[in-house]
């Protein structure tokens, strides 16, 4: 009698292990799926310097709408920019715009502006959540942590 209580038990914790399982690859294919549709138009950054400080901290996750000339064109002062130098992306505020159709960016927490041609402009921040490029990252590591413990509490 003992021993059908306890692979009632068993089945219990093996039905809520593989529903969980199942909730974390459902959650991931979804983000999968997101990605690959937004990767058409925006790209994902993971913000690593504190250049943009107070309004993107360190660690946030950016969403930057990719360059057209359309986009370009309706550029304002006060938009964040993403451009390119050498193998680097920087994400600064545009303060000005020069005469040649450069524009000038500048961090908000660095006291130096750059002038940059808009051949570099990647594109527009267009949102950021700050803390979240920690989560993302941490999250692979989290889903196993997680395997493993149900796996050892079930085994």
């Amino acid at each position: 009698m003992k021993l059908a209580w306890l692979s009632k038990k068993r089945a219990k914790k093996t039905a809520q292990v593989a529903l969980l399982l199942a909730g974390i690859a459902i959650f991931t294919f979804s983000l999968i799926g997101l990605y690959s549709i937004v990767k058409e138009r925006y790209d994902i950054y993971i913000v690593v310097t504190g250049s943009m400080h107070p309004a993107i901290p360190r660690g946030s996750i950016v969403i930057v709408e990719k360059s057209t000339p359309y986009m370009l064109n309706n550029l304002k002062i006060g938009d964040m920019i993403a451009y390119q130098t050498m193998d680097t992306v920087f994400i600064h505020r545009l303060i000005d715009f020069q005469g040649n159709g450069a524009l000038v960016l500048k961090g908000d927490a660095v006291p130096q502006s750059e002038i940059v041609t808009k051949d570099r402009v990647i594109g527009k921040v267009v949102f950021g959540v700050p803390g979240g490029g920690y989560v993302l990252t941490l999250l692979p590591l989290f889903i196993f942590a997680v395997v493993i413990s149900l796996g050892a509490r079930w085994g």
